[in-house]
């Protein structure tokens, strides 16, 4: 199984195209809009089975499967944390994507690496983060992380 996790910085209905010869079984795609408010029939095609998150309708957090692979949304209360997605693929294995974008209390305050910790923290007795899973998505942090980022890196 191929999945590719990009971010599209917004109008993935326009853009969608182009990912499409990476021939993938899932993609899952940060800073895409919500197909059910699109217009573009190829970008409804497109997201046949699929599931989005988001409070913009334009900037979300979007799964998007071939028709012949089945996703379950699996029933993780996110405890007032954004942008996860968690599935089960095919009753093979989870696949829990991820979009780190926090806006805490409205204080737009930046946490992005504790946000998958807290997520992991609230469901590691749920039986989803097991050894047949996968995490993916758009962390918003790495190595050379500086300021109010690195001191929020939960070790």
């Amino acid at each position: 199984m191929r999945i590719i996790s990009w971010n599209a910085n917004g109008k993935f209905r326009e853009k969608f195209s182009f990912i499409l010869n990476g021939a993938a079984d899932i993609y899952v795609i940060q800073e895409c809009e919500n197909p059910e408010i699109s217009n573009s029939d190829e970008y409804i095609e497109f997201a046949s089975n699929y599931y989005w998150v988001g409070e913009n309708q334009y900037y979300g957090l979007g799964i998007f499967a071939k028709n012949n692979v089945k996703l379950e949304l699996m029933d993780l209360d996110a405890k007032g944390l954004r942008y996860f997605i968690p599935v089960n693929v095919n009753d093979d294995f989870n696949l829990l994507y991820v979009w780190t974008n926090p806006d805490m209390d409205g204080t737009k305050t930046s946490y992005y690496p504790k946000e998958i910790t807290k997520y992991y923290e609230e469901h590691k007795d749920s039986g989803f983060f097991n050894e047949d899973m996968i995490i993916c998505g758009d962390f918003n942090c790495d190595v050379r992380l500086k300021g109010s980022h690195a001191k929020n890196v939960m070790k």
